[in-house]
């Protein structure tokens, strides 16, 4: 077995609008129901010569073969970001992708505003509540992010516009 620590560090990428998202996990990729949270990390970069406004960054979780159910709904959990002045977590919204594009409408945070050129990380975590309404099985899941216009909740090029492949356990 391969302890946590040399766990080889996860990392996705993809890019909407001339803002380039990369999705990086510095361990393990999988979380089960009542295990540790999964700490995660989304860096989005400004590559145009201009600012970019009204942004919204959704940080949702994929559909789940873990759940028996039809619409295959990630376990319920929490999610948390690590606030930049405090270091503090600081729970924000945890959205799980159901049967329509509702999830576009719940950013991770009040609309942003990428200056040219600029970098931002966010330092997340991810974790599944201990009890669930259904049996969880071993399953594939992914954490999704995508660059919404904040105005009307529509997608920046693709959704999602990366893609974390993760596991879920029982």
């Amino acid at each position: 077995t391969t302890s946590a620590s040399a766990a080889p560090q996860a990392t996705t990428k993809g890019s909407a609008g001339g803002i380039d998202v990369t999705i990086s996990a510095p361990g393990p990729t999988a979380v089960r129901p009542g295990g540790a949270p999964m700490p995660f990390s989304v860096t989005l970069v400004n590559t145009t010569t201009a600012s970019i406004a009204q942004l919204g960054m959704v940080v949702s979780l994929g559909h789940c073969s873990c759940n028996p159910s039809g619409v295959a709904m990630m376990p319920a959990g929490t999610m948390q970001l690590q606030s930049a002045d405090s270091s503090a977590w600081v729970t924000v919204p945890y959205v799980a992708e159901g049967t329509g594009t509702d999830f576009l409408a719940q950013p991770l945070l009040a609309p942003l505003t990428l200056a040219q050129g600029q970098t931002i990380t966010y330092q997340l975590q991810l974790q599944l509540n201990p009890n669930q309404n259904f049996t969880v099985n071993q399953g594939a899941s992914a954490i999704d992010v995508t660059m919404t216009n904040i105005t009307t909740n529509a997608p920046i090029g693709a959704s999602p516009t990366a893609t974390l492949p993760i596991t879920v356990g029982p």
